[in-house]
């Protein structure tokens, strides 16, 4: 079992009390409110509709969501047990305007959703290999490490 790292408050098996966790429910919407702006970039990229902008928010919202709860879950294997937002992040960002603009919003989806499960099926060695690494300061990696693997 991992070691709990010294700049972390709460661990897995951990419960913050509720006016707590009601203060990270509201800034992780407000985190995943202003990674909203990266759908409506790509539709707009491919001079989508304000209808399709409208159902690609709503979409990511939702997925969003569904993504952090997975994520705060542990359950057969699937989740961390942290409260960790899941986010509408620039990774894909590039690709999938490129792809949008070759296929349109169905060759979209179709290489997003492979990429996808090779990512989440990759994350979990990733994870076995981070939790051994000893870089981590305060919960938090170096801006000269990010950078050095960037």
């Amino acid at each position: 079992m991992a070691r709990r790292p010294a700049g972390l408050v709460y661990w897995v098996d951990e419960k913050p009390p509720a006016f707590e966790l009601a203060v990270l429910a509201v800034q992780h919407i407000f985190l995943m409110s202003s990674t909203l702006v990266l759908p409506v970039v790509l539709i707009r990229e491919i001079g989508g509709s304000f209808d399709q902008v409208r159902a690609v928010v709503a979409l990511t919202m939702i997925a969003c969501g569904l993504g952090t709860i997975v994520q705060a879950m542990r359950w057969r294997g699937i989740g961390s047990g942290f409260l960790c937002p899941n986010l509408c992040g620039p990774n894909f960002f590039g690709a999938s305007v490129e792809a949008a603009w070759l296929g349109g919003l169905p060759l979209m989806r179709g290489m997003l959703g492979p990429s996808s499960r090779f990512a989440t099926r990759s994350s979990s060695s990733e994870t076995s290999f981070s939790a051994k690494k000893s870089t981590m300061h305060n919960g938090r990696v170096p801006i000269s490490d990010a950078l050095a693997t960037a």
